[in-house]
């Protein structure tokens, strides 16, 4: 059973080097295979990469296995982030409150992915890397989303980008977190190199 869960899980994408091992082995602690299935991204989404397909898979993890989720994301924190766990068990407001959130967040639909907000979220990403900016303040680039995440990190690991905007730690209002746990319905994803930390991500929601 745990090497069928296994391999459904890393036949979601065909390029299955995007998955550590690790992220592998607790993914099938806390997912079926049927619910991650329920979670990826259909076939013929071309225009994305494996990457930001994979973190489209994540955010529905997260959207329509929220309680799960809550565990996973414990665990998570357990092996990779020592100082975020420390900050969860002091009940701190960003590490704490999305533990807390999870538990009590009602299951979402699961994003669809949008063509058009992915050529949005594309044009922000290369803009704000090549200039090494940060925020929403588009010169060149279209608006058209209802909501839009942005993330910057050395690492363009797909998990530690979903956790960054999900514990949104000191942005008080946590727009991120309440971006990604809201109705929307459809997402697009760029993840493209930042001049000043290494990558971006942007995804754009609509509804």
């Amino acid at each position: 059973m745990k090497l069928k869960l296994e391999l459904a899980i890393l036949s979601i994408f065909v390029c299955t080097s995007i998955f550590s091992q690790g992220e592998v082995k607790l993914l099938k602690t806390f997912f079926t295979s049927g619910e991650a299935k329920s979670a990826k991204v259909t076939n013929g989404v071309d225009y994305m990469t494996m990457k930001e397909k994979q973190f489209i898979f994540y955010m529905n993890l997260c959207r329509l296995y929220p309680k799960k989720f809550a565990e996973f994301y414990l665990a998570y924190l357990q092996k990779y982030d020592e100082n975020g766990y420390r900050r969860l068990k002091r009940k701190d407001k960003y590490y704490y409150s999305l533990y807390r959130d999870l538990r009590r967040q009602k299951p979402l639909l699961a994003l669809k992915p949008s063509e058009k907000m992915f050529e949005l979220a594309k044009c922000w990403a290369l803009e704000s890397g090549k200039k090494g900016v940060t925020g929403h303040n588009r010169k060149k680039c279209k608006k058209g989303y209802s909501a839009e995440c942005c993330s910057y990190s050395n690492t363009n690991n797909t998990m530690h980008f979903l956790f960054n905007l999900l514990v949104d730690d000191t942005i008080s209002s946590l727009g991120h977190r309440k971006a990604i746990l809201n109705n929307y319905r459809k997402a697009g994803v760029s993840i493209q190199k930042h001049k000043a930390y290494g990558y971006c991500i942007v995804i754009d929601f609509s509804y």
